[in-house]
């Protein structure tokens, strides 16, 4: 059986390191917490850019593809089925 003093020494022991724990957490865990946001927001800006320049890019290849193409009016269309036919349709 352990005495009161003993006890008593345990808890204050236990207390301690509680105390030091929280202290360590407090001086070094908010400074990385502060970094990992940090490198999260750079994360997150980086694939906005990214899905900007994508958008753009698409857009971009979209009109290029777009740039040769004519459109005429009141020209009846072909019944062929092969292109070749209505290429010959001329």
């Amino acid at each position: 059986m352990e005495s009161f003093k003993e006890i008593m020494e345990q808890q204050l022991r236990d207390e301690m390191r509680q105390d030091i724990g929280d202290t360590m957490r407090k001086e070094f865990m908010t400074p990385m917490n502060d970094e990992y946001v940090g490198f999260n927001r750079k994360i997150d800006d980086s694939n906005r850019r990214l899905d900007d320049l994508l958008m753009a890019n698409a857009e971009r290849e979209e009109i290029e593809s777009r740039r040769n193409n004519i459109i005429l009016y009141r020209v009846e269309e072909s019944h062929a089925m092969l292109a070749v036919e209505r290429y010959n349709e001329e």
